[in-house]
């Protein structure tokens, strides 16, 4: 039997998903705006029609983001 008081968060995923997503396309740069507001030390490591990518150092965050759903 496992005992979960033992165990370590090693990682946690928060995932959204979009009803209208061609909004994606027209929303997308205000998205990597509004990140780098609150995050001035944000990289944005890839962006592509299917994913975008922001590392946040500070935080040990991965943001990624698509069409269909964000992570982080």
């Amino acid at each position: 039997m496992f005992d979960v008081s033992k165990m370590q968060l090693e990682r946690m995923v928060f995932e959204v998903r979009f009803e209208n997503a061609f909004l994606y396309w027209d929303n997308s740069g205000k998205i990597f705006n509004e990140i780098l507001k609150g995050w001035p030390t944000a990289t944005v490591e890839t962006v592509s029609t299917q994913e975008a990518k922001v590392i946040i150092k500070d935080e040990d965050l991965i943001l990624t983001f698509s069409s269909s759903h964000i992570n982080f």
